[in-house]
């Protein structure tokens, strides 16, 4: 089995140091590093390899991700190259 970060590097997600967070911005997926820890290699892969019909962004945190902190960080990814 591959460990989270090799799955997270084949899946083409990038790590964002300020935020601690792991995102993709064609699948439109952000993980934030302490789920990660807290969930298994099975339950990652079954998350990145859930379809995302939304169109907006899956974010998958702990918890204490307020809007404004969505509404921010989405904003943030959307303008970056």
């Amino acid at each position: 089995m591959k460990t989270k970060k090799e799955i997270l590097n084949s899946n083409n997600f990038q790590y964002h140091f300020n935020r601690d967070i792991y995102y993709n911005k064609q699948s439109k997926k952000i993980f934030s590093t302490e789920i990660i820890q807290d969930n298994t290699e099975d339950w990652l892969v079954d998350k990145i390899q859930e379809k995302n019909n939304t169109g907006s962004w899956q974010i998958y945190f702990n918890g204490g991700c307020t809007l404004d902190m969505k509404k921010e960080l989405i904003s943030e990814l959307n303008s970056s190259s």
